[in-house]
């Protein structure tokens, strides 16, 4: 085997792991994107299950408060109360569907590194090519 020979093989050899490096980078990202998502909807789910606890709680403390003052939750005491469940479930369901919304984000991020790298993984082969065609004077058709 002659030197040209081993150079030629290295050059392959350089443009092939430049590929798979871009694509392993790409899975990572995917894979780290994925858990981003994951985490993001666990963190909403928490926060508006603190937010439901926290919603009980209050409305508990209007009904104690009216009760102990001999107050009938008829009237304005019952809409009073069915106002801040109504206004504290859409506080929920806005926690819930940011956290949706930011795993879809994540998820989408993930999607364009896959994308990105398999572009970039192509350039590298392309571009290999073309330096060793450059280089060695290569026919394809040979």
């Amino acid at each position: 085997m002659s030197w040209g020979d081993i150079a030629k093989l290295l050059s392959v050899g350089a443009t092939a792991l430049q590929a798979g490096a871009s694509i392993y980078q790409a899975r990572a990202s995917r894979k780290a994107a994925k858990r981003q998502a994951s985490y993001e909807r666990k963190a909403a789910g928490q926060e508006a299950e603190n937010r439901r606890r926290d919603l009980r709680r209050r409305i508990g403390l209007q009904r104690a408060s009216f009760a102990a003052q001999g107050i009938d939750l008829e009237g304005s005491p019952g809409l009073l109360i069915d106002e801040t469940e109504r206004y504290g479930q859409q506080d929920i369901d806005d926690i819930l569907s940011m956290g949706e919304m930011r795993a879809g984000m994540a998820r989408r991020r993930g999607r364009s590194a896959a994308i990105g790298g398999g572009i970039n993984a192509a350039g590298s082969l392309l571009g290999g090519a073309f330096d060793y065609y450059k280089t060695f004077e290569w026919d394809p058709t040979d």
